[in-house]
């Protein structure tokens, strides 16, 4: 069974509308996401095309507005995706200013705030802003942000069915054994042109590539990325 690094949540955000963002193509008039900052946090979250032509996002910057959704959390990226499901304006004044720039980006601090939680739950409400209750599942550590090497994993398909599965999981175990996981950030990816010879690392910086991995092989790619930190 392979390891499940995308943890499922649903949120609901009080917020400050700031614009919406789009369209997704050229050829498109309709918004594919909308801005909003909710305390100190600016944020972007994903418009589903029901909502896009529902004609209802009749909003106006500065507006307070309550936005219920589900999301996914990428424990290894990191990585934070929002959609909306119903936006509701609320009564309020508009602000006699907003921020002359914006972020096209989840906010750093929202993404520190999605801590372990032991109790394994099988999801995560996001209430009061940032606030999170129930959080994600403690099955992958955070890593630093200081981190020095990051490892691409393949997660296509192709590679999947040729042993892949679980191989962040297992690589984890192998680098905390020795103490290197606070140094390294995995990073389940697309595509890495080496299908042939699946399972595939890569090891940046360097582009180092490790071809048809397997569970007994990974300490010694471990070991390598100790002698790359100067930790051996």
């Amino acid at each position: 069974m392979g390891y499940d690094y995308q943890q499922q949540l649903e949120f609901n955000f009080e917020g400050q509308f700031l614009g919406f963002v789009g369209p997704a193509h050229k050829s498109d008039y309709l918004p594919k996401y909308l801005r909003v900052r909710v305390l100190s946090e600016e944020m972007q979250i994903k418009l589903p095309k029901a909502l896009r032509l529902a004609g209802g996002l009749n909003l106006q910057p500065g507006e307070r507005i309550l936005v219920t959704g589900r999301g996914k959390f990428n424990r290894y990226a990191r990585e934070l995706k929002l959609k909306a499901a119903q936006i509701v304006p609320l009564p309020n004044s508009l602000p006699d200013n907003l921020p002359d720039n914006l972020p096209n980006s989840l906010p750093d601090n929202l993404l520190n705030s999605l801590v372990d939680d032991p109790s394994d739950s099988l999801g995560a409400t996001l209430t009061n802003g940032c606030e999170i209750l129930n959080g994600l599942v403690a099955a992958a550590p955070v890593n630093s942000a200081k981190s020095k090497i990051k490892v691409l994993v393949c997660q296509k398909s192709g590679c999947l069915k040729k042993g892949g599965r679980g191989l962040c999981e297992a690589l984890q175990q192998a680098l905390c054994q020795r103490n290197l996981d606070q140094h390294v950030t995995i990073k389940p990816t697309g595509c890495l042109k080496c299908c042939s010879s699946a399972p595939n690392l890569v090891m940046m910086p360097g582009n180092r590539r490790y071809k048809e991995v397997r569970p007994k092989t990974l300490g010694q790619i471990a070991d390598s990325i100790a002698q790359s930190l100067g930790m051996s």
